[in-house]
């Protein structure tokens, strides 16, 4: 659990395939030993007043409208993982919740232990034709503006109930201190939480988990894809009051339904998009007399793309391209990456949310990325002018993997747009450039909140000798002593080594020198 939730679902991470960063980061070396080294020497008391600010990363959507992620700072990330982790029997009743579809647990593969993933296609319609077999009604529900709108307070009240968090306010109870840690991560803001680790998702399941049991106890028969809710209903009265019931639910937690996303359906209907029916017929594998794939050619991959590109001018509410180009992507014919990749370089300047699969094109493809550079860097120009994060981050990695320096305009554009995640790739392609050095410094010099949103830019600055410690706290002082670094690397530290020495599941003993308990 504790190894999970400090070294692979950290940072925002948790897609299946391609993450939400470049995956030039990484969190492997934020061990659960570093979690207990930064936690061993307090919080101070102005910190436990203002909290850590994160770092804000604007990812871009399939409407290129950003969502805003949080890199957590480290410290109140590691305040939370120890709760998490110290109070895990009490709130384990969410693994077991089976209306949510996304719930807490261990994926050997990577480690992590929240993957937002979705069924095999032929699963989910084995589960489709069961769930609505006699049913009449589908109803769709989601929740306003979820992760923003959660009351750090109604975490107490998911874990031990309403009338028993009020009348026990005792901070220092392990129920009230779920409410503290998480807010902590967000400036000490009761409203809130932030976007991205799978801290924030636990808490988030801890309240809608108790939700889905009420809905269970009224006979609704439901599931739940975070904050999407599907009902089934045999009559449309019972229909209308499971939105009724819902709300009522979700009121007591200070939670509210997106009207706009509510409906109710007549049954039967597709357990697939039709848009995602007529592209899994075109991306549908084949194989040849051997049992070897067919890969795409050229033509059948553009024509794909193609497809796509029309489909999406109707079906505004999924990502449709994106869809596309990652059924095709691992499946190309040699001969067809160079053509696929104009067409996605092209694309991309639309639409930034295809700009990771740059990334994989150019390496699978083993193509020249030097005859693209002036095409890369409109698309940096362009998503700086609407401060995409994703959108110069993606493209300043494909830069850094390819060691290849941006131009002082482009440098001048990023800088301007005062992204952190951007601008930290950026000071690791140009380490000596005098502009970011300078940029480095006044932010080092602001109040420590300010600082905070700046912590990775920081952090790397200070690893690499450009900058003195800029806090008055040991936080970075620990992180270099154990070799942290948030850029991948190859070379394992002392301490990835002693945590990836245990089994599976994580054992705790080599560290029993350490205090389990958190006692900020």
């Amino acid at each position: 659990m504790f190894r999970s939730l400090s070294r692979y679902n950290y940072f925002p991470n948790q897609k299946q395939s391609i993450g939400e960063l470049p995956d030039c980061f990484s969190t492997s070396k934020f061990t659960p030993e570093v979690c207990l080294k930064l936690l061993s020497g307090g919080i101070s008391k102005s910190r436990k007043r203002s909290g850590f600010a994160p770092v804000e990363f604007k990812s871009t959507r399939y409407n290129n409208i950003p969502r805003i992620l949080s890199l957590v700072h480290p410290v109140a990330h590691a305040q939370l993982c120890l709760h998490i982790r110290n109070y895990w029997n009490e709130i384990e009743y969410i693994s077991d919740n089976e209306s949510s579809r996304v719930r807490p647990q261990f994926y050997e593969e990577d480690r992590r232990i929240i993957i937002m993933n979705y069924d095999d296609p032929i699963v989910k319609d084995r589960k489709h034709n069961i769930i609505t077999f006699g049913k009449k009604y589908l109803v769709k529900a989601d929740i306003a503006n979820c992760f923003d709108s959660i009351y750090s307070h109604s975490l107490s009240w998911a874990i031990v109930g309403y009338d028993h968090a009020k009348t026990t306010r005792d901070p220092q109870l392990w129920f009230n201190k779920f409410d503290k840690y998480l807010s902590t991560t967000k400036r000490c803001e009761t409203n809130g939480m932030p976007v991205g680790p799978a801290t924030s998702s636990i808490c988030l399941e801890i309240i809608l988990a108790r939700i889905d049991s009420k809905l269970k106890a009224q006979g609704f028969e439901h599931e739940r894809y975070v904050d999407d809710f599907c009902c089934y209903c045999s009559t449309k009265e019972q229909a209308e009051k499971f939105i009724i019931k819902l709300s009522e639910f979700l009121a007591e937690y200070r939670l509210s339904l997106n009207l706009r996303k509510t409906s109710i359906v007549d049954l039967p209907i597709s357990s697939t998009d039709d848009w995602v029916v007529e592209l899994n017929h075109l991306c549908m594998d084949r194989y040849n007399d051997n049992g070897e794939l067919i890969k795409c050619t050229s033509k059948e991959a553009l024509n794909i793309i193609n497809k796509a590109l029309i489909l999406s001018k109707s079906h505004k509410d999924g990502s449709v391209i994106k869809f596309s180009v990652s059924s095709i992507v691992k499946k190309l014919e040699d001969s067809a990456y160079q053509d696929v990749f104009e067409c996605l370089l092209s694309l991309s300047f639309y639409y930034p949310i295809l700009i990771p699969y740059l990334s994989i094109l150019l390496d699978k493809g083993k193509l020249d990325v030097s005859r693209y550079i002036c095409n890369i860097n409109m698309i940096i120009s362009e998503n700086a002018i609407h401060n995409r994060s994703d959108g110069m981050a993606w493209p300043l990695h494909i830069f850094r993997e390819n060691d290849i320096e941006p131009t002082e305009d482009i440098i001048e554009q990023v800088l301007a747009t005062k992204d952190c995640v951007s601008i930290t790739i950026l000071q690791d392609i140009c380490p000596g450039n005098e502009k970011i050095r300078e940029f480095v410094v006044n932010v080092s010099s602001d109040v420590d909140i300010k600082k905070d949103e700046y912590w990775l830019l920081l952090y790397q600055s200070f690893l690499r000798g450009d900058i003195s410690n800029p806090y008055d706290e040991r936080c970075f002082d620990v992180l270099k002593e154990y070799g942290v670094t948030f850029f991948k690397s190859d070379i394992s530290t002392k301490s990835e080594n002693k945590c990836d020495s245990v089994d599976a599941v994580w054992a705790f003993n080599l560290f029993e020198s350490m205090p389990l308990t958190n006692s900020a």
